[in-house]
């Protein structure tokens, strides 16, 4: 027969319906076919051929890619042959194929150097935490749509290339090509022509950008893969070659990844359609249009078939892990059913459910859930309940589990969806099918060919060719049965909360929630606090383990809030444990004029010591009036009384004014010839270690994730230069470890700044740190009875406590620039304060030899130009970077709880409404 055809515009040949035909290779998971297509898009012939699986060890599973392509060439020949067909009748072929699975072969020779490793492949978990750890869980959703999941091709590219001896060498050396099963067939059928893939298999591989629709170079220097190894990416309706058969070349015009090529075989190349298929698991797509939705649902993002000329379109993709397969399992397992086409009658047989739900997530649940250690259950059985019972249940729930993800689907895009495109062998069911409609509330539409997938490719190759138009589709593909839905609202309101209330008790998350209550402030209950902090994402995570930190992850965690707080040591090994243990700074203040600092360290002292009376006890402090020095007999007398004025205090701690009589009676040893009177006035002290400890116990009480040497080494940004995540390193194990959260607080003390620089933003407000040193002796060595504290010619204060079986003496007012890992009293530091209690108390005669022992810890204070440390205002002062990083510094311990309120009130102020009331509600 002679072939007509008229010329377009573009000289493209169109084929009249004479007897042309368009063959589709059809590569999946455990068979190869090739099917032929007439014009009228009716199957002429199949040629099938199961395909052989290999598991090399358990979680592995591998294909012999030589098989793949010897059994598509066969299937290919062999359909021809049987079919009579000559190869000139053949338009053009399109190519469907298993996604994700990958070869890499040597450019030369045109050989595998290892099997395909297929999509199902779990053997690159590791790598997926490495790349987890590094940050980049956000960077891959934004950038490529999916998740980092060793389903995808990325990381088995990876695994080859670093297991497969000489292979990473070769690569470098541009000597290998890596493909998915796509590239691998064009580049065999083509023989080494072609190195190309189109875009919907692109965008299965975890290293190609859907935003700029090309290779990732973040990824790519992530997983250390060369470029020059990839393929060409083109339009799945473009020419990616001809296939040479008995001297006739035939082309290659149609390319799609299985399921985008069904979505397009029921005519989903357009916004707001949406297929699923039934198979062993369900797949759902719905083509969403020109513009990318990050899902926030836990769905994928991905390209749908392209065409030249045309905008890409992209769509969301979810997937339930067990669909078909739970009918097998009713027949091969329980042994319920004969064959799966009973399913029907027998759900027909029965009344409606009453509350009986099959979950069956026997290999975890999909989306929007992604909880792959959930367990299949069953919920709602009583007496009553029978075999058909329980097989109506299961196949409900491929219902059930497919409104799950078209409802993730509809909230994320903001498209309503009228009709749902079905195929897959369960579509057979009509029971299933009109229940579908019921639930879902829109119509199901079912074709009479039910090979939409390889429909799909031969469309896209036939279009390319101008055999069919996009228009063509319609009518090509012929309606079956259109289902609609029958049941009243408030019965499906009542079955699908049901069922929402059956995958609730079914997720671990569930449960774990209930595990997150008795989680223990103990290294008992580590590792389920590092799996916590490294599968949540938090509202608040706190740097810094000192008395700060703690009260504003006590402060959050009490409010509401998901908390997570860091060290990267021992908590209360920093500032927190090595202050004077003095909870005062008052009559500092004072001095400086600080009167709302006053007011506030003795409003917050009388508080502390009313919630915590076995850790902050009074302690009446000596503040000897010396002939000649800094407080005067009238300055000191009004300044204590102002203090008490302000400070609140009352009863037996008011400030006295002691004569020189009285004075030495509460102190003997000093110096009779300089002391004329003192003030006497009340202070606290506490173990400021233990303070620090008991506010983390606390705030783990209410759920807060506490990690001592956790360090966080970098700061992960979003691409709007937002802290999207922290890489920490764990050190007991060795570990790195990526946290992520919402807001960010650096309550580190000294190290503050490093963290503002590590943030890139540091101002010219920065620490002005200075060094408290305390020197310890035996009691017997200076014996004194009373604390004392007093002034030195420099005027500097100095203090000296008696405690227990030792007195320490110290001072906080040195400047320090040193190493922060490692502050300590110097020789110079002991000499200093032994010479100032030498001078003090002149009949003890202290030397270096008398010194047991010492510590030294960081005041960090905000720097003000030309002030000498003891001028510098103690006051704290928040900081927040535009990366959202908020920073808290300066403050001394006894305004701990001022300071967690105002950080905590400076994060609300981020949160949306929403946010704000949930936790008021909490």
């Amino acid at each position: 027969m002679k072939y007509l055809f008229n010329f377009l515009n573009n000289n493209k040949r169109v084929y009249s319906h004479g007897k042309k035909y368009v063959i589709a290779f059809d590569q999946g998971t455990t068979s190869t076919r090739t099917i032929i297509f007439d014009h009228e898009g009716e199957i002429v012939n199949i040629s099938q051929k199961e395909l052989t699986q290999h598991y090399p060890q358990s979680g592995w599973v591998e294909h012999n890619a030589e098989d793949i392509y010897n059994d598509q060439l066969e299937t290919f020949h062999k359909v021809l042959e049987d079919s009579k067909i000559h190869p000139e009748e053949i338009v053009s072929i399109g190519i469907t194929n298993q996604r994700e699975t990958t070869v890499v072969w040597d450019r030369n020779t045109g050989k595998p150097i290892h099997n395909a490793i297929v999509w199902l492949d779990k053997r690159t978990t590791e790598i997926c935490e490495d790349l987890k750890q590094k940050g980049l869980t956000n960077y891959v959703k934004e950038n490529t749509g999916l998740v980092i999941d060793a389903y995808f091709s990325g990381t088995k590219l990876k695994w080859i290339l670093d297991n497969v001896e000489g292979a990473r060498e070769k690569a470098t050396a541009n000597q290998l090509c890596f493909g998915t099963i796509d590239s691998w067939l064009i580049y065999k059928f083509t023989n080494g022509k072609k190195h190309v893939t189109d875009h919907t298999n692109a965008s299965r591989t975890l290293i190609y950008n859907i935003k700029n629709l090309d290779w990732d170079e973040t990824l790519l220097k992530a997983l250390d893969i060369p470029k020059s190894i990839l393929p060409s990416v083109q339009q799945s309706s473009s020419n990616f070659g001809n296939i040479t058969y008995n001297g006739v070349e035939i082309p290659i015009y149609g390319v799609a990844g299985d399921q985008q090529a069904s979505l397009f075989g029921q005519g989903g190349f357009k916004s707001g359609i949406a297929k699923n298929t039934y198979g062993t698991g369900c797949f759902m797509l719905l083509n969403i249009g020109k513009e990318q939705v990050v899902s926030k649902k836990g769905l994928l993002t991905t390209l749908t078939c392209s065409l030249e000329n045309e905008p890409i379109n992209y769509a969301l993709e979810g997937s339930v892990f067990v669909g078909g397969a739970s009918i097998k399992w009713l027949r091969d397992n329980m042994q319920l059913i004969e064959k799966a086409s009973d399913t029907e009658e027998i759900c027909k047989s029965i009344p409606p459910l009453k509350d009986i739900y099959v979950v069956p997530a026997f290999a975890g649940l999909g989306a929007p859930y992604w909880d792959s250690k959930a367990k299949g259950s069953i919920y709602g059985m009583t007496l009553d309940t029978g075999k058909n019972e329980l097989i109506k249940a299961t196949v409900e729930a491929l219902a059930y589990q497919t409104r799950d993800v078209i409802g993730a689907m509809i909230e994320d895009s903001g498209k309503e969806m009228k009709t749902l495109k079905v195929d897959g062998g369960a579509s057979a069911n009509n029971y299933l099918m009109q229940f579908q409609s019921d639930i879902l509330n829109v119509e199901v539409d079912r074709p009479k060919m039910i090979e939409v997938t390889a429909f799909g490719a031969a469309l896209l190759a036939g279009i390319k060719a101008n055999f069919w138009t996009k228009e063509n589709v319609e009518n090509l593909r012929k309606v079956d049965t259109i289902f609609k839905s029958e049941m009243k609202p408030k019965v499906r309101n009542k079955k699908y909360k049901g069922w929402l209330n059956a995958v609730d008790k079914t997720k671990t998350t569930s449960k774990t929630k209930l595990i997150d209550k008795t989680l223990r402030f103990s290294v008992l209950d580590r590792n389920k606090q590092l799996k916590k902090i490294t599968s949540k994402k938090f509202d608040l995570i706190v740097i810094g383990g000192g008395v700060t930190g703690a009260g504003i992850a006590l402060d959050a965690s009490s409010r509401g809030l998901k908390v997570c707080l860091i060290d990267k040591n021992d908590f209360a090994s920093g500032t927190s444990n090595k202050s004077t243990k003095l909870i005062h700074g008052g009559l500092r203040y004072l001095k400086q004029l600080e009167i709302g600092l006053v007011r506030e360290s003795g409003s917050e002292r009388a508080i502390v010591h009313k919630l915590a009376p076995h850790l902050v006890l009074p302690e009446k402090m000596l503040l000897p009036l010396i002939e000649g020095g800094t407080y005067g007999k009238m300055m000191t007398s009004i300044g204590l009384k102002v203090y008490d004025m302000l400070a609140n205090v009352g009863g037996v701690d008011k400030r006295r004014m002691l004569n020189k009589a009285d004075t030495f009676e509460k102190e003997p040893l000093l110096d009779k010839k300089t002391v004329l009177g003192s003030g006497y006035y009340a202070e606290y002290r506490t173990d400021d270690a233990r303070l620090t400890i008991e506010l983390l116990k606390k705030a783990a009480e209410f759920g807060a994730t506490i990690i001592n040497y956790c360090e966080m080494e970098s700061i992960i940004y979003d691409s709007n230069s937002k802290i999207e995540s922290l890489n920490c390193l764990e050190h007991n194990t060795g570990k790195k470890i990526n946290i992520r959260g919402r807001n960010y607080v650096s309550a580190a003390g000294p190290w503050v700044d490093k963290i503002r620089k590590k943030d890139n933003s540091i101002n010219h407000k920065y620490l002005h740190l200075t060094k408290g040193v305390h020197i310890v002796f035996p009691h017997e060595k200076l014996p004194i009875q009373q604390s004392v504290y007093f002034d030195v010619e420099d005027g500097r204060m100095i203090f000296a406590i008696p405690r227990g079986r030792c007195t320490y003496v110290g001072t906080t007012d040195t400047n320090y620039s040193g190493d922060l890992n490692r502050v300590v009293a110097t020789k110079e530091d002991a000499e200093y304060l032994i010479k100032a209690a030498n001078n003090t108390f002149p009949n003890v005669n202290l030397t270096l030899e008398d010194v047991e022992s010492n510590w030294a810890g960081l005041r960090p204070l905000i720097h003000e130009e030309e002030k000498d440390p003891s001028e510098l205002s103690r006051k704290d002062e928040i900081f927040i970077s535009d990366s959202g990083l908020i920073s808290i510094a300066g403050g001394k311990l006894t305004g701990y709880r001022k300071m967690a309120h105002r950080v905590i009130d400076t994060v609300l102020k981020t949160l949306p409404e929403k946010g704000k009331r949930s936790l008021k509600n909490r």
